[in-house]
């Protein structure tokens, strides 16, 4: 157990522009009872010495100053430092929106959910022009007494599992024994991670509660920037849980290859409107021999694409995924 109860850990990388309202809002926490880490991912900006001045003004702040690794070697930093019982991620463009965030969230695990491995909160997506929505729907409240294969099929079969990090407070020994940590490199590495975590059948608990605002649209973000090299790099970890991934048992594989089914899905949508005309259709190619993951259909969206693909063909519904995707709110 650690000596403290949260520790929260937020990757810093050319956010200078947001960085004190992130910080601002963890600090301004009703609940005392953690720590910030701020990794200064080598960036080349004023962020090191923001870090440096929120680190000499509270003591609950520390400071990790690295090479520029990406996102999963800065979290993987911050989580080696860590001290707390339970870890949250924070990324530095995003904010917590209620100061009693982790007062709740402390009732919550020290409550019902005590034994929690994982404990599922909400966002709200913030777009450029200042409206703010859900990012997903409320669990029920029979959520919480289900046993961790229950949690699993539930979640699979409404959609609901969600692959952000962010929205999660991951018990720390849980993500040590399981040796979860993020993919240096993969910059889906959000999708890998909830994989491999829900594939350990952590004992899950759902807090009804909406404070993490994600900014949506923003030109810098690593997802507003896809070109072919990500969506290959998307393409390869898609095919590997497909193919020679070990699940831990026949409910894990079900469950999470429907996920799987789901990213494919955005994976199609995504490359559709690839600029390189080239290079779309290798990589369509290399979906369309994939297609059969979506024979996994617990999710809903995935079994009404597969339906639409059985009577209309890949290459119609690929582009309808295209389109909807370049034409929906961003």
């Amino acid at each position: 157990m650690g000596d403290i109860f949260f520790s929260i850990i937020i990757p810093v990388y050319r956010v200078e522009r947001y960085l004190h309202e992130c910080v601002d809002s963890v600090l301004a926490q009703s609940f005392r009872d953690f720590e910030v880490i701020l990794v200064d991912d080598g960036s080349p900006d004023r962020c090191p010495g923001i870090c440096d001045a929120y680190a000499e003004n509270d003591s609950r702040v520390r400071v990790i100053h690295k090479e520029n690794g990406g996102l999963s070697d800065a979290r993987n930093a911050g989580v080696r430092q860590a001290r707390g019982e339970y870890l949250m991620f924070l990324d530095s463009d995003d904010y917590w929106d209620d100061p009693d965030a982790l007062k709740k969230i402390h009732l919550e695990i020290t409550g019902s959910g005590a034994g929690a491995d994982i404990v599922i909160f909400q966002a709200k997506l913030l777009y450029p022009d200042g409206s703010m929505i859900p990012d997903s729907g409320r669990f029920p409240a029979e959520f919480n007494a289900m046993d961790p294969e229950e949690a699993l099929r539930f979640m699979s079969g409404k959609g609901l599992l969600i692959g952000s990090a962010c929205s999660k407070v991951i018990k720390r020994s849980f993500f040590l024994a399981n040796d979860l940590f993020f993919k240096v490199g993969l910059k889906s590495e959000d999708i890998d991670w909830i994989i491999r975590a829900a594939d350990c059948l952590p004992r899950y608990l759902y807090a009804d509660q909406y404070f993490y605002i994600y900014r949506k649209g923003r030109s810098e973000s690593i997802t507003a920037n896809v070109d072919a090299q990500y969506l290959s790099q998307f393409a390869d970890m898609l095919e590997g849980f497909a193919g020679e991934y070990h699940f831990a048992n026949e409910t894990t594989r079900e469950c999470l290859l429907s996920l799987v089914a789901y990213e494919y899905i955005i994976l199609a949508a995504k490359t559709a409107n690839l600029a390189d005309g080239r290079k779309r259709k290798q990589l369509l190619g290399r979906i369309k021999k994939l297609r059969h993951i979506l024979d996994y259909d617990m999710h809903p969206k995935v079994r009404r694409i597969r339906k639409m693909q059985r009577i209309i063909g890949f290459a119609p519904v690929v582009f309808l995924l295209g389109f909807y995707l370049k034409h929906r709110k961003r």
